[in-house]
């Protein structure tokens, strides 16, 4: 699955998709495309019956810094745990 950020939301592949039920295959194929933002979709959701009232809105520049952010530390600790058990040096 490839997922990366873009200015306008999400760009989205995903290949070799397969949705089972137990060992029943029911579809197979793949996804590309982007999601993305929409303004004023509130009605979509009130005609499903969806509560809104709680939802906390985070804009797309959050989800980036916080996501680079986790990576970035991932990256770090893995490069210290390497260090660690690196006992030629």
């Amino acid at each position: 699955m490839l997922m990366n950020f873009v200015d306008d939301g999400i760009k989205f592949e995903a290949t070799d998709v397969t949705i089972k039920n137990d060992d029943l295959v029911l579809a197979q194929g793949y996804v590309n495309g982007r999601v993305a933002t929409v303004e004023n979709m509130g009605d979509v959701f009130e005609n499903a019956g969806v509560d809104l009232s709680d939802v906390e809105v985070i804009d797309w520049d959050t989800i980036k810094n916080d996501t680079a952010s986790f990576i970035d530390d991932a990256i770090s600790q893995a490069r210290e745990n390497v260090d660690i058990f690196n006992i030629f040096d």
